[in-house]
């Protein structure tokens, strides 16, 4: 029903199984289903949402995975930067709690904040983060990290390429590929070039050059609540398409995300690597 609500567009059904959903009971059994389900759903779902991160806060032994997604789904454009610095003043602020408290001389604030940010680290994309954040923020909060970790996270970023595509309202859709993607070079070669346009505004490539089409098949599995895609079509051309648009003739190179309130394809956009 809830599906079908979103596909016709039809409000007052939409609200009916939102109420309906709020309703149930949910545990440590159903949790996982009921959210993977309806995460595409969610703002059409606020009452459920409400609920279901009610039970998870109560119920479900790793409510942090899902704390973080929720942290996603309530700044949607927001950078993994932003979201990294959201969790580390909540982290302070918890630690700075429990240190009045416990009003205790010998307090450590610097353990208390890694013990309450420990357990959502590994869900933090820091690859994705800008070099210089890593360097002028998370460096300086490398007390949260072993020595081993702090390194892997500095090295890793060294190898990536952030990916930008920008329209004529300076609306940008960005994405991170590694620096050995054979897809960089040919996203290099199109910075001059002439996009076009697909109506209803769902798809765009740019036409003036075609590249080889992978031989092996892209790692990258399509999710329906990823907005746009990065992909190479079959005849050679590269571009973006939403998820309903793609089969099996083009090949995912990256998901890609919006780092304003809102993109539009047109044909000025224009694609860079940064």
């Amino acid at each position: 029903m809830v599906d079908l609500s979103e596909f016709y567009h039809v409000k007052s059904l939409q609200q009916k199984c939102d109420e309906y959903l709020s309703q149930n009971e949910y545990n440590a059994e159903n949790i996982p289903l009921f959210f993977k389900e309806l995460l595409k759903y969610f703002k059409s779902l606020p009452l459920f949402v409400k609920a279901i991160f009610a039970a998870i806060k109560n119920n479900h032994p790793n409510f942090v995975e899902f704390e973080i997604q929720l942290i996603r789904f309530e700044n949607p454009f927001a950078t993994e930067e932003k979201i990294f610095k959201k969790i580390f003043h909540w982290a302070e602020h918890q630690a700075i709690a429990k240190r009045d408290e416990l009003n205790d001389e010998n307090f450590n604030f610097n353990d208390a904040i890694k013990s309450e940010i420990a357990p959502f680290l590994p869900y933090i994309e820091f690859r994705k983060m800008k070099l210089c954040f890593l360097h002028t923020f998370v460096v300086k909060k490398g007390f949260i990290f072993s020595y081993d970790e702090l390194s892997d996270i500095l090295e890793n970023s060294k190898g990536n390429f952030k990916v930008k595509i920008t329209n004529e309202n300076n609306q940008i859709l960005s994405c991170i590929l590694p620096r050995d993607s054979n897809s960089i070079k040919d996203i290099i070669s199109l910075k001059f070039s002439q996009a076009v346009n697909g109506f209803p505004n769902n798809w765009l490539y740019w036409e003036e050059t075609t590249f080889k089409y992978p031989s092996i098949p892209s790692q990258l599995k399509k999710r329906d609540d990823i907005e746009w895609y990065l992909v190479y079509y079959k005849d050679g051309r590269l571009g973006i398409r939403s998820p309903s648009l793609i089969d099996e003739d083009f090949y995912l190179i990256a998901e890609m995300s919006a780092e304003t309130s809102a993109f539009e394809l047109s044909e000025k956009c224009v694609i860079e690597v940064e």
